[in-house]
């Protein structure tokens, strides 16, 4: 924890404009929140349940691309949608969180949702902080001046190389990066033109065997022509997403464990030493969703992934995710409820003893959870003893 918030404050003091620093820093002083929120709601658990600092809504599972190593696997059907909750129900899980509770959504594409513009105005009305993972194709300006209407605070595109490349990721449609690219544009335009500093744009990358040769790129386009505040990484990562059913199945699953092709290792670990000399002088924030105690360690998993474990984390103390039919679950994917049977408001949660098992499992288990090696955004130490 000490070393991320060094490297946040070595970061901040460095000279920029001034709401060019908020763009740039926002996410890093979100997770530097979020990790100080989480301990203190892992600390207290057995005192007093703090309200999870984060909800994220998977909006729904309908998507119109099909990227090959999406968790959504299977999901992106007509039965699915059918299945779906409806809006008033999502405005009651708003109303009844916190104004300190962060919304995230995602999908599938989120904005394939049909109510979900209007929940973003409920959303901003409410006053509240909500970010949304977009893949960008499906906006047109008069959505995108209803995203700077609703105050939403961040919006991040993803994009997994460069046109060809992308393109071929997405499933082969000829136009996908160039709709994607053409909506970042538009929408810092109208942005520029209203006089609005929000949404802050993000681009989110996996990086993969067949897309690395492009970021050099990708990172340049980013930051010159799509003038993003933000570019992240994840590691590759395609496991489909399934609920445990019990705690014991969630505790005892192995983890798949995804390889680079060993040929292509080296030129990987070249990339990797590539984005760190960037973000020495980039004005972006630039980062990997994983955590690895420095940029040796990051090669290290590339390079053989067994060897790390994942540390203790807070996550599941303090972060909820609803499915697109109301199912409540951990990150663990580890079904707690739904929202109808709690009436659409969290806290009635704390008292379950689903919720409680799990809880208490991780107090127990800690690290030895093997399951969450498929975590985005898990923090990994080397199991060897360090030199």
């Amino acid at each position: 924890m000490c070393y991320c918030y060094c490297e946040l404050f070595k970061s901040i003091i460095s000279p920029m404009n001034p709401q060019r620093l908020i763009n740039k820093f926002t996410r890093r002083i979100f997770l530097a929140y979020s990790d100080l929120y989480g301990f203190l709601a892992q600390k207290l658990f057995n005192v007093h349940h703090l309200y999870p600092s984060k909800i994220t809504f998977k909006i729904t599972n309908i998507c119109n691309v099909d990227c090959h190593f999406c968790y959504n696997v299977g999901k992106n059907t007509q039965a699915e949608r059918k299945s779906e909750i409806d809006l008033e129900s999502w405005k009651k899980l708003v109303s009844n969180s916190p104004f300190y509770t962060a919304i995230s959504f995602t999908g599938g594409e989120a904005f394939l949702y049909p109510h979900l513009f209007d929940l973003l105005k409920f959303i901003g009305q409410k006053k509240r902080k909500a970010s949304i993972v977009s893949n960008g194709t499906t906006l047109n300006e008069e959505q995108l001046n209803k995203l700077i209407d609703s105050k939403l605070h961040y919006l991040m595109f993803s994009l997994h190389g460069m046109e060809r490349t992308h393109n071929r990721i997405l499933g082969g449609h000829i136009n996908y990066f160039e709709k994607t690219t053409e909506t970042i544009k538009k929408l810092e335009e109208l942005k520029k033109k209203r006089g609005s500093n929000y949404p802050i744009v993000g681009i989110k990358v996996v990086i993969t065997n067949e897309n690395y040769q492009d970021i050099p790129e990708l990172m340049d386009y980013s930051e010159k022509e799509l003038k993003a505040s933000h570019l992240y990484f994840n590691l590759l990562s395609n496991e489909p997403f399934e609920l445990f059913e019990n705690v014991n199945d969630a505790f005892k699953a192995q983890a798949p464990i995804h390889m680079y092709e060993k040929i292509k290792i080296p030129k990987i670990h070249a990339l990797i030493d590539h984005i760190f000399d960037y973000k020495k002088t980039s004005r972006m924030n630039i980062g990997f969703t994983n955590v690895f105690k420095n940029k040796q360690k990051l090669k290290d998993y590339v390079e053989n992934p067994g060897q790390f474990d994942v540390t203790a984390c807070n996550k599941p103390f303090h972060e909820l995710y609803i499915q697109p039919n109301g199912d409540v679950i951990f990150c663990l994917k580890y079904k707690v409820t739904n929202i109808k049977d709690i009436n659409y408001d969290i806290r009635n949660i704390f008292a379950l003893p689903r919720y409680r098992e799990l809880l208490e499992a991780f107090q127990e288990k800690g690290k030895k959870v093997d399951y969450c090696h498929t975590c985005l955004e898990a923090t990994f130490e080397d199991k060897r003893a360090e030199a």
